[in-house]
């Protein structure tokens, strides 16, 4: 069980009683106006119980349970580009806001976190570090390469799932007709990137216009 403040003597008799708890020691004062000496997560177990304080863990130990917790993140946003000439494209109405708010709770609890950040008009949290891309296949190719260092990956990007087979070298000037596009599926960043993740967890997002 977790609790944000136990006094000692609720503590003992929980634990007398069978119940692991783990306390959480915060800097800033408890209810009675006492002030916490430590940042830090210690199990309390029933010898240290016995002692009648959970004050006396050392700071050390708090700090080396976070850094053992933290992990880099990867978190892929916003939507992808595929150009069918120079001046037009094929897109996905993603603003990133996703991405940028699953960043910036990362970042909160202490995380390392890398963005691979299609073309958006938001600011990626300060302490993020954002590898800029534009198609569907930059996206794969800079996620591959970043999740090679990284613990965890978050897909909150859209990409295209499909591109043209063929891209104009020159804008497609109007003709008063009908226009056909050869379109081929893009490959999915995702499901690549989980068919290779080991040990490594791996959240995917997918918006539907309907349930399955």
């Amino acid at each position: 069980t977790c609790y944000d403040w136990l006094f000692p003597d609720t503590i003992r008799d929980l634990v007398f009683r069978g119940a692991e708890v783990m306390v959480r020691i915060t800097p800033y004062m408890d209810p009675r106006g006492k002030a916490a000496p430590l940042d830090c997560w210690t199990l309390v177990n029933r010898t240290r119980a016995q002692e009648n304080t959970v004050y006396g863990v050392a700071a050390n130990q708090g700090a080396a349970k976070r850094k053992a917790d933290v992990s880099r993140i990867l978190i892929t946003s916003g939507p992808t580009r595929q150009y069918l000439d120079p001046v037009r494209y094929l897109t996905n109405a993603s603003s990133g806001r996703m991405g940028a708010a699953l960043a910036a709770a990362a970042l909160d609890l202490d995380h390392e976190v890398e963005v691979v950040s299609g073309p958006v008009d938001i600011v990626y949290p300060r302490g993020a570090r954002v590898t800029p891309i534009v198609s569907t296949e930059e996206l794969l190719a800079a996620s591959r390469e970043i999740f090679e260092e990284c613990d965890g990956l978050i897909g909150a990007a859209a990409p295209c799932d499909y591109r043209p087979q063929k891209v104009a070298s020159q804008k497609i000037a109007k003709t008063g007709g009908s226009l056909s596009l050869d379109l081929v599926e893009t490959e999915d960043v995702v499901a690549s990137l989980a068919a290779r993740k080991g040990t490594r967890w791996v959240v995917g997002f997918a918006l539907e216009t309907d349930d399955h």
